[in-house]
């Protein structure tokens, strides 16, 4: 320990673990419990009396409260010109866990992940809060006994959606610089547009990280040649997402990859995600190949052995964050190139979730008529009868919506018709 002391003593400092989004991060230990903890530090500039980013993540920590999937906040204030928030200490972050394992995770440790991290999210929602910044480097395991749980960290670029006063959603625009909110690499082809993100935003970061967890790598990853520029770097991943057909994306992986990025891309901008439909899309999933959610993932057994790995390292220069809006002028983009490369259609049956104002509705693969056309030609041929199964088991008037209810039966779920309007007649 360094024997620097803050809250009256009760704190004191060890060795810095990592750097974070708006300050830096260190061991410590809280000398009236004995309980290791995570001590984040903010700089304070200019005097200024507004808050700061990391005074806004403590609030926003004590907002969601301790829960399974939320680190608990043990003290927020200020010692010798900087801001201080007290917080769990946690084991790695999943992207020091997929370096750890060789780059990839099996498909059992990629679908217990992805149906935490649904949890989490949904909660983070309910409580009308998008986290905007989804990436591996943000999911973090527990440690000891909770080496198991994901939790979800750094909401210093989350926002409120949802106005509890008024009953109101934010509202659709979008900006006319295209600077990207969060992190290039899993940011949702809005952020690239510059729309204002929504829950729908959150879940397709999502759906990049379980392709990367898969995959190995995503295809606008190390990009070559090597961008010259922040500015460069995200107008060309930006341009491969788009362009990038969803069964190349996803070819030689199950059904479940294809589903969610369907099922994203139908989502509306104020819409809400049907949580259950996607977790009970993983189960399905892991029912078909045999897999038990029983809390093993890859690195457990190499933890029950002794392995040790580092709580909280620095992350990979390559996943830094870009959410200070580097700035692309609309002017200097070309009107053939990032406008109309993200294209979506919003006629036929692939274009039944369009959204007011030209967000993501369902978007098509280029060069492909509608989704049945893709579902003939690639993997989402197996997305029909997955989607079927999933959405059969669901409950109430937890049912599918009217625009995933036609892109259910262009990709053949014929029934799909029948589950929108128990939803209707049940909620109206």
């Amino acid at each position: 320990m360094l024997g620097i002391n803050i809250c009256n003593g009760r704190f004191e400092f060890g060795f810095k673990l990592g750097a974070g989004s708006f300050g830096n991060i260190y061991y410590g230990l809280d000398k009236k419990t004995g309980e290791e903890v995570a001590i984040k530090v903010e700089t304070k500039t200019g005097g200024s009396r507004k808050s700061t980013m990391l005074e806004y993540e403590a609030r926003l920590y004590k907002v969601l409260g301790p829960v399974p999937g939320i680190p608990a906040i043990h003290w927020f204030g200020s010692e010798s010109g900087c801001n201080v928030m007290v917080m769990d200490l946690l084991g790695p972050s999943l992207q020091d866990l997929l370096r750890f394992m060789g780059g990839k995770f099996t498909l059992k440790t990629v679908l217990q992940l992805g149906h935490q991290m649904m949890n989490v999210l949904e909660y983070v929602h309910d409580c009308c809060f998008i986290h905007r910044d989804l990436k591996p480097g943000n999911f973090l395991v527990g440690r000891n006994d909770q080496m198991s749980q994901v939790k979800l960290i750094d909401f210093g670029l989350a926002r409120k959606y949802w106005n509890t006063k008024t009953g109101t959603h934010i509202e659709f625009r979008q900006r006319r610089q295209r600077g990207i909110i969060g992190t290039a690499r899993y940011a949702s082809l809005n952020a690239h547009q510059g729309i204002e993100l929504s829950r729908r935003d959150d879940l397709e970061s999502v759906v990049y990280m379980l392709l990367q967890f898969s995959r190995g790598n995503l295809p606008w990853q190390n990009l070559q040649p090597r961008p010259m520029s922040n500015e460069e770097k995200n107008l060309r991943t930006a341009l491969v997402k788009a362009e990038m057909q969803w069964e190349v994306l996803c070819e030689g992986l199950p059904a479940v990859f294809v589903t969610f990025l369907m099922l994203v891309h139908c989502l509306e901008f104020e819409e809400k995600p049907n949580y259950n439909l996607f977790r009970k899309v993983l189960s399905v999933t892991a029912a078909r190949e045999g897999i038990n959610f029983d809390g093993d993932f890859d690195w457990t057994e190499t933890w029950r052995e002794g392995g040790e790995m580092d709580a909280n390292p620095d992350e990979d220069a390559s996943e830094g964050r870009s959410g200070n809006l580097s700035e692309i002028s609309a002017d200097s983009v070309p009107a053939d190139t990032l406008t109309e490369a993200i294209c979506y259609t919003r006629s036929g049956n692939a274009g039944a979730g369009a959204s007011a104002g030209g967000g993501v509705g369902s978007r098509q693969p280029r060069g492909e008529e509608s989704a049945a056309a893709a579902a003939a030609t690639g993997a989402t041929v197996n997305v029909g009868p997955l989607l079927r199964m999933a959405a059969s088991e669901m409950d109430g008037v937890d049912r599918v919506s009217q625009a995933l209810a036609l892109k259910m039966q262009s990709v053949g779920v014929t029934d799909a018709g029948s589950l929108w309007h128990k939803h209707r007649t049940t909620s109206s």
